[in-house]
């Protein structure tokens, strides 16, 4: 499931249909009990109106649950102050948070994050990964009015913390000619995904 798409699978919502099911249903009653069937239309709202229902909640859920910037602001700072390092091992410790490096926001790559890894919250944070990804643009691609770079270069770089110590476990580094910043970043994305990962 991507970022953003309705949360279909939290049973929370399969709930929400099954109850909007039985409510039309009973509010129906009468009318079958009346007639000795239903109309087509009445069929229609009682199968439509609870999968929109489903789809509305679902959609709710996953706005409410995802992390905003605003859980982890405080925190930005904190994060970026770490300058001691620890030469060793490269992992990942417990749940992750990816920020950018000059920017006091949420990386992209944060919402890339699978969920068993992606610190929701300032507490559950153990790996702090501090991410900037550039590209020179060679020229522009004109499509109508939109505009398309292509890129000379692009270069990435990462600071990877241990938030329990702090310390700094590794800076990544990677560059290529003719790479856009967005694959850059997929590629350390990749690098992430192989470390090995420690529980706290």
């Amino acid at each position: 499931m991507g970022p953003g798409s309705p949360s279909t699978g939290n049973p929370l919502v399969g709930l929400v249909g099954l109850i909007t099911f039985f409510i039309i249903l009973l509010f129906l009653r009468p009318t079958w009990k009346r007639e000795g069937r239903l109309k087509r239309w009445h069929y229609v709202i009682l199968f439509v109106i609870p999968i929109v229902m489903m789809l509305g909640s679902g959609l709710a859920l996953s706005i409410l649950g995802k992390p905003t910037l605003t859980a982890f602001i405080n925190m930005m700072p904190a994060y970026k102050e770490v300058k001691n390092s620890q030469s060793g091992e490269v992992y990942l410790l417990g749940k992750v948070i990816i920020i950018d490096k000059y920017i006091d926001r949420l990386h992209d790559l944060y919402y890339k994050l699978p969920d068993e890894i992606k610190a929701k919250t300032p507490e559950e944070v153990s790996t702090v990964v501090i991410v900037n990804c550039t590209g020179t643009v060679k020229f522009y691609e004109v499509f109508g009015t939109s505009r398309k770079p292509v890129y000379d270069s692009s270069s990435c770089d990462a600071d990877i913390i241990d938030w329990k110590i702090p310390a700094i476990l590794s800076t990544y580094q990677n560059s290529q000619l003719g790479a856009s910043p967005g694959m850059m970043a997929n590629d350390l994305m990749k690098y992430l995904l192989s470390l090995p990962r420690k529980e706290d």
